[in-house]
């Protein structure tokens, strides 16, 4: 998104608005997109897709293991603890690198069709990503150059993209269900409308949009399909052809693809064929399978991929029929066995309305819109949740007792206005605050999130006591962030007091002043009173030190993401002299060819017409020896050698192109110049007429006599110059430079048009008005003289004037 412009899908290289979320390498050639996903027959080892799965996942785990059922790209241990992946020749790479290669190339297609640099993104995440899944996000984007807005949920993006073409008389109720590669989650809003005050639907009337709560499955989704009709397919061809492929990379590979291609079929036909040529050797697999069967072997699936619809429902303490719709995305959602299970449970509520792909991207752009001033959006308010209880675990002071609870509960709001600020009343040392998840869906995740040191606290608690607070205590304040992430911050020692406030000697005086003034004895008294002093209460707030450490997978440290930064950088800056050197090859051999198909073609071709026998002969020799040098040499140049041969080869060449294009545009622009000379006469003939007109009548003319002059010379020296190179034109031939040039004749011919143009716009000078007395003169006399006209006396421009102002 760029100001003055629609939010919209960007395109990719290949001018497709769906981008396969994979990198690839072909030796030192990188690929993303489709080209990226294609290759993983040929490159294997060295194509990683569905990198989501492995976002801030341990290695090893059940999600490194899920991986390596989808991919055949070998999967490590990092320092950190979490997952990277190792290139067949041996280079690792660790899953934010990766998918910071993938922003980066978003980033690239961002800022081609903007044409200026991008630097702040908006991504969308599942809503059950924990802390160390959405840092690792963040780490990925700051190592791609760019700085996130905010994470936000996939549903509330699908919702704000929902709501963006429509209206909410009535708060209304509806279910994001998507089911994508990854995962399959159902989102409850609420959407509603608050009114402007003016009474009536307003364009100033706030879109409120609430997310409620959600269910989901981070397994149950399109992934999941792929390998189950993956497996299927070589239980069938290994046991018709007596072979195993799965140590075979490359065959493996094909067969994934073959199995989403069998699915996509699946999806808008009851059957579908089954083919691998030379899957293995000269073995051809030919088979076909049914959509019966494929649902078959994944019925167990069923009621998984519609449970987050009843999980949602359930927290948020709502029924089915309080529901409006239930709106499908996602990828899988369109496939067959999908839809029904979720008509199933919900009936006609199903709704198909918004674009499947595009929704998310187009509503995290509007996100991104509405925190920015340059646009002008609908006005929208956006409240997401987390959906895990966070507890808090600390030892009180004295007893040393363990004590445990839950600080921000399931389902609180994020955002900074609804952060909580918690009070620790019996404490006078340093202690630690641990935070951690209660429960979470994956075993294997840690819980643990932070740890939360304050120091200081005597120190501070002594400064609040010095201020005059009787009781200090310490006060910290926790909340979920815009993108979900936990904070703790302010943590200080506050209290209050009471403090008398003495009245103000000016005041004091004023109110005496009126007890002065004032002969009643109901006035004193009240000016007495207000004499007496007042009390406030003083908030005191004495910040207290706070460290906080990250109590389980650490995030990329900063220098390790400046290690990653330079790391891509080198990548992409060989990838970009590559891509020089490539362009200035293709250019330089281009046009060897066609400057050889010149040089061979008819005597009578335009460009022989034009060239003169020792240029052709020496650009056939230049021609002849860059070319065997180009397919000798030319592979191992460098792009500016083989730019400084296409220039060595194009100076000569030069002034035979000079001399078409001058004899192409050489004849309109001296008829455009001959067309202002006689324009340019024809003004300076009515001008002069219509000036001795004026004269006769005692009038001031419109025009000076040194102003005409001035046209009439310029016009007189442009003539002549054209007279006298006209003639020295006529005795050259095709094939030597001309004297007459266009660009020397279209100056010219500007010249005399902005001066005649600048005469033209001068607005007609009024007689002065005579005087009354010499009115009166005028018509004392009047039977004797003629009285002279009184109305503004103006050139009358002839027809044949008006004309040639049209036509300058």
């Amino acid at each position: 998104m760029t100001p003055g412009r629609k939010i919209d899908i960007l395109l990719n290289t290949d001018s497709k608005r769906k981008v396969h979320s994979t990198v690839s390498w072909n030796k030192e050639d990188r690929s993303f997109g489709s080209d990226a996903f294609n290759s993983a027959a040929r490159f294997p080892l060295d194509t990683f897709p569905y990198l989501k799965t492995l976002v801030g996942a341990r290695c090893p785990s059940s999600q490194s293991t899920y991986y390596s059922q989808l991919s055949r790209a070998r999967v490590g241990d990092a320092k950190r603890g979490t997952c990277s992946l190792e290139r067949a020749d041996g280079s690792i790479w660790s899953v934010e690198e990766l998918i910071a290669m993938e922003f980066a190339y978003m980033k690239n297609l961002a800022e081609t069709e903007a044409k200026e640099t991008v630097t702040e993104a908006v991504v969308t995440v599942p809503p059950f990503y924990t802390q160390v899944e959405r840092q690792s996000i963040l780490d990925a984007l700051e190592i791609a150059g760019l700085r996130p807005l905010a994470l936000i949920n996939d549903g509330l993006a699908v919702a704000i993209n929902y709501a963006t073409t429509r209206s909410f008389k009535e708060p209304e109720h509806h279910i994001i269900y998507d089911s994508g590669a990854s995962s399959t989650t159902a989102t409850l809003v609420s959407f509603s409308t608050q009114s402007s005050g003016s009474g009536k639907s307003s364009s100033k009337d706030t879109t409120i949009i609430e997310v409620k709560s959600f269910g989901f499955d981070s397994k149950a989704a399109g992934l999941e399909l792929d390998r189950r009709l993956r497996d299927y397919l070589l239980e069938r061809l290994q046991s018709k052809h007596q072979l195993s492929l799965s140590e075979n990379d490359r065959a493996m590979a094909r067969v994934w693809k073959e199995a989403q291609r069998v699915k996509a079929i699946l999806s808008a036909n009851t059957d579908s064929t089954i083919r691998l040529e030379s899957i293995s050797g000269d073995i051809d697999f030919k088979d076909s399978i049914s959509r019966a069967t494929f649902e078959d072997m994944a019925k167990d699936l069923v009621p998984r991929f519609s449970q987050p619809i009843a999980d949602a429902l359930s927290a948020a303490n709502l029924k089915l029929a309080d529901v409006k719709s239930v709106i499908l995305v996602g990828g899988a959602s369109r496939t067959p066995m999908v839809q029904a299970a979720v008509k199933a449970v919900v009936g006609d509520k199903v709704a198909l309305g918004i674009n499947a792909d595009e929704a998310a991207a187009l509503g995290a752009a509007f996100y991104g819109a509405t925190t920015k001033t340059a646009w002008r959006t609908k006005p929208m308010r956006f409240v997401d949740v987390n959906p895990y209880d966070m507890q808090m675990k600390y030892v009180t002071e004295g007893s040393n007792k363990q004590m445990t609870s839950v600080i921000l509960p399931s389902w609180s709001k994020m955002g900074r206005q609804n952060f909580k600020r918690l009070t620790f009343p019996k404490r006078s040392r340093d202690f630690d605050v641990e935070l951690e998840y209660k429960s979470l869906p994956n075993n294997e995740t840690s819980k643990a999130v932070v740890q939360a040191k304050l120091s200081g606290v005597a120190g501070a608690l002594a400064n609040a006591t010095s201020q005059g607070v009787q009781t200090p205590q310490v006060r910290v304040s926790f909340g979920y962030s815009d993108s979900g992430l936990l904070v703790v911050e302010d943590a200080a020692a506050v209290g209050e007091y009471t403090r008398v406030v003495e009245p103000t000697k000016s005041a004091s005086n004023d109110k005496k002043a009126s007890t002065t003034d004032s002969q009643t004895s109901t006035t004193s008294t009240t000016s007495a009173a207000e004499e007496t002093p007042t009390t406030e209460i003083v908030n005191v707030s004495v910040p207290i030190e706070l460290q906080i450490t990250t109590a389980s997978v650490a995030p990329l440290s900063a220098a390790e993401k400046t290690t990653s930064r330079s790391r891509l950088a080198e990548i992409t800056a060989r990838e970009a002299a590559k891509a020089k050197r490539e362009h200035a090859f293709n250019h330089l051999e281009g046009y060897l060819y066609r400057l050889r198909d010149l040089l061979d073609g008819d005597d009578s071709s335009p460009f022989k017409e034009f060239a003169q026998p020792d240029e052709q002969t020496r650009l056939t020799e230049k021609m002849e020896t860059t070319l065997a040098w180009l397919h000798d040499d030319g592979d191992e140049a460098a792009a500016d050698v083989l730019v400084a041969k296409r220039v060595e080869i194009e100076t000569i060449e030069q002034p035979i192109i000079a001399r078409y294009k001058e004899a192409s545009t050489g004849p309109k622009a001296l008829s455009d110049l001959q067309k202002a000379h006689a324009l340019a006469r024809a003004f300076l003939t009515e001008a002069t007429a219509n000036q001795t007109t004026a004269i006769a009548a005692g009038e001031t003319p419109r025009f000076t006599e040194d102003e005409l002059k001035k046209v009439d010379t310029l016009v007189t020296e442009t003539e002549n110059w054209l007279r006298k190179l006209m003639d020295q034109q006529k005795k050259l031939t095709k094939r030597e430079d001309p004297v007459l040039k266009t660009a020397e004749m279209e100056a010219k011919g500007i010249a005399i048009q902005k001066m005649v143009q600048g005469l033209q716009k001068k607005k007609p000078l009024r007689p002065k008005t005579t005087s009354s007395s010499s009115t009166k003169s005028a018509t004392a006399t009047s039977t004797t003289t003629p009285t002279p006209t009184t109305e503004p006396s103006e050139p009358q421009s002839t027809d044949k004037e008006n004309r040639s102002r049209e036509e300058l």
